[in-house]
């Protein structure tokens, strides 16, 4: 991971949240089931998914 002092909140919490999903997601057996867990409906988690560049297994 970058510095701190060279990463934007932003990106931060991008990466935080990429990482975390990335992690459920290769324990989980659907997305579906990844997505409450998160405080997120399916739509929104496949949304953000997209939005990071994360692809379902």
């Amino acid at each position: 991971m970058e510095s701190i002092h060279n990463i934007t909140l932003k990106e931060s919490l991008g990466a935080f949240e990429n990482e975390q999903i990335v992690e459920m997601i290769e324990q989980a057996k659907s997305i579906r089931s990844v997505a409450s867990p998160l405080g997120l409906d399916h739509a929104s988690l496949i949304r953000k998914m997209k939005c990071l560049g994360i692809r379902k297994k």
